[in-house]
């Protein structure tokens, strides 16, 4: 009988999160949604457990600190090396030099969210799981870093509940 041999991969979970500023001034279609004090992105710092692995993105998480009726649209652009930051609320207008450094996008979806706490505002939460990406993404190796930069950028008008907090939790699978 010949022996069966199963091939196991690794997975890792990198997460970040942002604090937006303390203000409930809408958002257009095409803003960036970033740090309060920064105008900090999305940084997964050491996505693989060494240098010598590649790996996919094979699922999203993005958990957000209040509940509003009409959640917001959320491209998560990724990128490979760190782009210029954008302030919150402002309209993201990527140089080409960046998207020459993009390895793909996750989309969340308005109506996707799975409420949490149902209670309006800052008393509330919500969260959506984007798995089986219809294109995964891979994970490029740089300079001995496995880095990811995201940017998020808004897909709807919005109107946000003041110093909300985007977490987003990237499940990895490694070769």
């Amino acid at each position: 009988m010949p022996q069966r041999v199963q091939l196991t991969r690794a997975v890792r979970f990198v997460t970040d999160s942002i604090t937006r500023p303390a203000t409930t001034t809408q958002y257009a279609i095409g803003d960036a949604l970033s740090e309060v004090t920064t105008n900090d992105f999305f940084t997964f710092l050491n996505c693989l457990d060494d240098n010598t692995k590649t790996g996919t993105i094979v699922e999203a998480r993005l958990n957000v600190s209040s509940y509003v009726a009409t959640a917001p649209d959320i491209d998560l652009r990724l990128f490979h090396t760190a782009i210029t930051e954008t302030a919150d609320n402002v309209a993201w207008t990527p140089t080409d030099a960046h998207l020459l450094t993009e390895i793909g996008a996750i989309n969340f979806a308005t109506g996707s969210y799975l409420p949490g706490s149902r209670t309006g505002g800052a008393g509330g939460n919500q969260s959506q799981i984007v798995t089986g990406l219809k294109h995964h993404v891979p994970v490029v190796k740089g300079s001995g870093v496995s880095s990811i930069f995201c940017q998020a950028v808004l897909g709807n008008t919005y109107i946000p509940v003041a110093s909300e907090i985007y977490t987003v939790t990237l499940t990895i699978e490694q070769n």
